[in-house]
């Protein structure tokens, strides 16, 4: 089953999408072609997962790699 993460489906969901180049690993200029390793972030706001930071020591941000968790 397909959702969004709004608790109204009328409502607009903003994604912000970045990437930043981290390391050139390869260039092939004969085929033209260069091999990278990118970082990709991704940004958004969940009605369903909300926390109040004076619950959790003022903590009001969290950052975790891809590998961490499962989306599902």
């Amino acid at each position: 089953k397909r959702s969004r993460p709004v608790v109204d489906v009328r409502t607009q969901l903003t994604l912000n999408f970045s990437i930043s180049l981290h390391q050139v690993l390869q260039v092939d200029e004969k085929h033209q072609v260069i091999t990278t390793n990118l970082w990709r972030f991704l940004f958004w706001k969940d009605d369903f997962l909300k926390w109040d930071p004076q619950n959790y020591g003022n903590i009001t941000e969290v950052h975790a790699h891809g590998y961490n968790f499962q989306f599902f």
